[in-house]
């Protein structure tokens, strides 16, 4: 009988002021129940006890797996942290983690028996979570948005259907396209897109890890927060989020010059590339229309209501924000807008 090698595999978790929930984190990573794997632990300057309590949790670690851990010096940030520690693993898949986040023992095992089922072609695999509370209670699920448009549509729409706290890459991948933009904070998206124009992309029907919702996610709660932000604060997250996304944009365009060996249709190559730009293009009205200065707010205004194609609910966000910022936040949540939203 033929035994088949086991790929080697990395589980990257990431940490950073990770303090309350690294020792779980932690557990959950050197209980895995895959082998051959190298748990790479990476705190990314923390400035709480989160390494410390690292080093506790691996000091008396006697199992199978190859532990390495890292400390940076200073605060890289998510796209240059996450660059780091791919380049430095050995693995031929890499399961990403984060430090306030738990993965089942089993998850390791579970994605690379989907990824050998394949043949090893996809180079983006993730499952669904389950939600805790930061005490660890249950609070909920959340399923993956996969989309059953066909690969090309989801790239051209710009929404590559990935859950970034269950996700796995290939080292190959990150090879084929080189580093992350630096500035990057949303680097599901980027892996996303990647694995669309290569290797493709795949979904484990799974509760795999646990996400934790908590004040402090990188990811602003967006989707699954537990609290209700006042108009303020809303405000302060859209902006964020539109230079985030911003990064996300021009990182796909610098991705779709290194794509033309794997989608050798040219109509299909521009068109991907004409929905990029508009993509920045739109991106850049909005980050207009909430500018903190009314001149700007009065050109993303022209630039936004006077094109053709807004819907009514676009066109009347643009003329409530001309008047306040603060105002759409203000009135979003009230009945009021009823009819703006179903337009």
């Amino acid at each position: 009988m033929t035994t088949i090698a086991l790929p080697r595999v990395t589980f990257a978790l990431f940490a950073y002021n990770h303090e309350p929930f690294i020792e779980e984190a932690v557990a959950a990573a050197l209980a895995q129940t895959y082998s051959p794997l190298e748990i790479i632990i990476s705190d990314d300057g923390s400035t709480d006890r989160t390494f410390d309590l690292i080093e506790q949790r691996v000091r008396d670690y006697r199992g199978p797996h190859r532990i390495v851990l890292n400390r940076n010096p200073a605060n890289l940030g998510i796209g240059s942290h996450v660059n780091k520690v791919i380049q430095q693993s050995t693995g031929e898949l890499i399961l990403l983690a984060a430090g306030d986040d738990v993965s089942e023992i089993d998850r390791s095992r579970e994605v690379v028996h989907y990824w050998l089922a394949t043949n090893k072609t996809l180079d983006a695999i993730w499952s669904d979570v389950r939600l805790i509370d930061a005490q660890g209670n249950p609070v909920g699920t959340l399923r993956s948005p996969a989309s059953d448009e066909p690969l090309e549509a989801q790239i051209e729409a710009m929404v590559p259907a990935l859950l970034g706290c269950s996700h796995a890459t290939t080292k190959r991948l990150f090879l084929q396209y080189g580093p992350l933009r630096e500035d990057l904070t949303y680097e599901d998206r980027a892996f996303a897109f990647r694995a669309l124009c290569a290797g493709g992309v795949g979904r484990i029907d799974q509760f795999l890890v646990r996400y934790r919702v908590h004040a402090s996610n990188v990811s602003d709660g967006l989707r699954v927060s537990a609290t209700k932000p006042d108009p303020k604060t809303k405000l302060r997250n859209h902006r964020l989020h539109l230079q985030r996304q911003l990064a996300v944009f021009l990182g796909y365009q610098a991705d779709i010059k290194k794509i033309d060996s794997n989608i050798h249709d040219a109509s299909r190559l521009h068109r991907l590339s004409a929905s990029v730009s508009r993509s920045i293009a739109e991106n850049a009205i909005e980050r207009q229309i909430h500018s903190a200065k009314f001149v700007d707010r009065l050109a993303g205004f022209s630039r936004g209501f006077l094109r053709w194609g807004p819907s009514a609910r676009c066109r009347a966000r643009y003329v409530l924000t001309l008047l306040s910022p603060r105002l759409w936040f203000y009135l979003s949540d009230t009945s009021v807008m009823n009819w703006v939203r179903n337009a």
